[in-house]
């Protein structure tokens, strides 16, 4: 690496992690306000998923609408009823006993931040580590500035929903795929598939990318497909 691409990496670095420090900030100071509508709206149905699983009523729900019979929820005569009838959710609860240790609305919205950075980085520099290992450190010091200094918090906001807990798992399906690992390319899918019935179907379409693209890896293909659509 050039002396001066090295410059650019670190300036950029920097300028990425400035500019994301100061979102980041603003975001959870404002979840810490009673003014955010981050903590409104939507978000009241994870909180209370999470705390009811915590405390003996695992899967239930009391929010009563009527305004929406589309999610299921409208006219509910009953005081809970079961959200499967909804979307199915269980890979997420296996975050519930950790947002036990301090259950809030910031820390609901810190772990799912934290997963998907963390796992995000993590499992980028996996992959890169693997596909480009002779230039791997300034490859994955640019593609991790990207990470972090994109826009991934305009996602991340979206009211704690639990399919926002699937992002490492795709990366981690792919990662798995290259390492030609098709065990735990398995265990990944059916960890993608169970978040919900949404992430299913993105694990089929990651099957015919598979299938068109990574044409020597087609065995994964039916992998993928022979769990997520008996499932879906």
């Amino acid at each position: 690496m050039t002396s001066a691409m090295r410059r650019f990496l670190i300036v950029f670095a920097l300028i990425a992690a400035a500019a994301k420090g100061v979102f980041y900030a603003s975001f959870f100071s404002n979840i810490g306000s009673t003014l955010s509508d981050w903590t409104s709206f939507g978000f009241v149905l994870p909180h209370q998923l999470f705390y009811n699983f915590v405390h003996g009523r695992p899967f239930q729900v009391s929010i009563y609408s009527a305004v929406d019979a589309a999610v299921g929820l409208a006219l509910n005569p009953y005081a809970y009823m079961n959200y499967n009838v909804v979307h199915i959710h269980l890979t997420p609860y296996l975050f519930a006993p950790l947002w036990a240790l301090h259950p809030s609305a910031g820390w609901l919205n810190g772990i799912i931040v934290l997963w998907n950075l963390l796992g995000g980085a993590l499992l980028t520099g996996i992959i890169l580590r693997r596909s480009s290992p002779r230039d791997f450190l300034p490859k994955a010091a640019f593609a991790l500035a990207v990470f972090f200094g994109g826009g991934l918090l305009r996602i991340l906001d979206q009211m704690g929903q639990f399919l926002l807990f699937s992002g490492p798992l795709i990366l981690g399906a792919y990662a798995a795929l290259r390492a030609g690992r098709r065990g735990w390319f398995l265990a990944v899918i059916v960890a993608l598939c169970l978040v919900s019935e949404d992430a299913a179907m993105i694990a089929v379409a990651f099957a015919f990318y598979i299938w068109l693209c990574e044409r020597d890896k087609r065995p994964f293909a039916w992998t993928a497909l022979g769990f997520a659509v008996p499932y879906l």
